[in-house]
């Protein structure tokens, strides 16, 4: 983000007194670190030990994973991050891919590229979201976001968090992770928004997965390794599980393998991990990393702070 050209020049225009040095290789990341007071995106662990008077790290993205032990975690240094601008895309989505199939209008716009007028094809096989339950697993800011969309298409919203929380106008219920497995087995559409965390990770197993509601729907928006791939996928196969949509995978770098079966099912919608692009998200960032900026300067507390051990 810092290192694009024109926001590089902005920066160095509202902040004349500051240095901004954007390495081009890693050999100069780890020279240039030596005396920086503040890095725009994480770390490895050899360039933090390198930096020596760090004192914030500011991760330009939501997502804050560090690798196994990085002392960055136990550190004084603060980790803040740009949550927040992606969640209204995000939501988007969620109910673009939604419509999509309760309307089949991939099916509509591949007969109108056929030039072919066939009302009778859609005389049934379509549903109305109205009264439907969704499941939302995670409820920050994107869980909250798509709670408010579902709660607009009179749905039934049931949302499961680290902790129970009070219902809201939009939510019936918001269950702590102990009532995970209440949540699956009621949901006609299951959205995942939760960070990934020790306590995320494979939450939804395969015993899991096979108690989710037959017939549902599943949308792996936030990350992947929260639910197991390989068992939705045969839920998939078997018709326990009517859809699902991939914005991520379990793969290191989270690209789906050419010869998965995901990319040739019919009920299934992948996506390259761009749910949160939005014309407006950069500009958000943007400003979460100014504001953050001008607080730095002036000693002042920041915002958008991470916990470190929670990972977000």
């Amino acid at each position: 983000m810092v290192g694009h050209g024109g926001f590089l020049d902005e920066l160095r225009e509202t902040f004349p007194g500051v240095e901004f040095v954007v390495p081009d290789s890693e050999d100069q990341v780890i020279n240039e670190i030596v005396d920086a007071e503040a890095i725009c995106g994480i770390p490895t662990i050899d360039e933090y030990v390198a930096a020596k008077s760090l004192r914030w790290v500011h991760q330009p993205a939501s997502g804050v994973h560090m690798e196994v032990g990085h002392p960055l975690i136990e550190s004084d240094v603060v980790l803040t991050n740009s949550p927040g601008p992606h969640a209204i895309p995000m939501a988007d989505y969620v109910f673009a891919v939604m419509l999509n199939w309760t309307h089949r209008m991939e099916e509509r716009m591949l007969d109108q590229r056929a030039h072919l007028w066939a009302p009778e094809k859609y005389r049934s096989g379509l549903e109305e979201v109205s009264g439907q339950t969704m499941g939302i697993l995670g409820f920050g800011g994107v869980g909250q976001a798509v709670a408010r969309r579902a709660h607009g298409f009179d749905m039934k919203v049931y949302a499961v968090a680290r902790t129970e929380k009070p219902a809201t106008p939009e939510v019936e219920a918001v269950w702590g992770e102990n009532k995970i497995e209440d949540l699956l087995k009621i949901s006609d559409w299951f959205v995942i928004t939760a960070p990934l965390t020790p306590s995320t990770r494979c939450m939804i197993n395969r015993e899991r997965v096979a108690m989710m509601k037959p017939g549902a729907r599943v949308i792996v928006l936030s990350r992947a390794h929260i639910i197991d791939e390989q068992a939705l996928t045969e839920a998939l196969q078997s018709g326990h599980i009517a859809g699902a949509a991939f914005d991520n995978f379990e793969t290191p770098d989270g690209v789906l393998p050419s010869d998965s079966p995901l990319w040739d099912m019919p009920n299934v919608v992948i996506t390259p991990h761009t749910s949160s692009n939005s014309d407006q998200l950069e500009s958000g960032r943007r400003a979460i990393f100014i504001e953050n900026l001008h607080r730095f300067l002036n000693g002042e507390q920041f915002i958008r702070v991470c916990d470190k051990q929670l990972g977000y």
